[in-house]
């Protein structure tokens, strides 16, 4: 299954994906709102391998909050210039 766009390609991954800045999908291994489905799927669309963390649906607002605070914080150090 695909996300409903009119620019992916065959794999589901989005046409202008070399074209955007970096990117992360972060994933709740306890979210019952955004399956791991939809996880994977919007990942694959962006070209990356998704993160999970351990958590429901509102990651910045539950008590492993620091995990999702984690993962940005290592995206940031990856992609800026000092």
């Amino acid at each position: 299954m695909n996300l409903p766009s009119k620019h992916i390609d065959s794999l589901g991954q989005a046409s202008f994906v070399d074209k955007i800045p970096p990117t992360i999908v972060v994933g709740a291994t306890n979210d019952f709102i955004v399956d791991k489905e939809g996880v994977m799927e919007t990942a694959t669309y962006f070209g990356v391998q998704p993160t999970f963390i351990d958590s429901p649906h509102d990651v910045m607002l539950g008590s492993n909050h620091t995990q999702g605070a984690k993962v940005i914080e290592q995206l940031l150090h990856r992609n800026m210039s000092y």
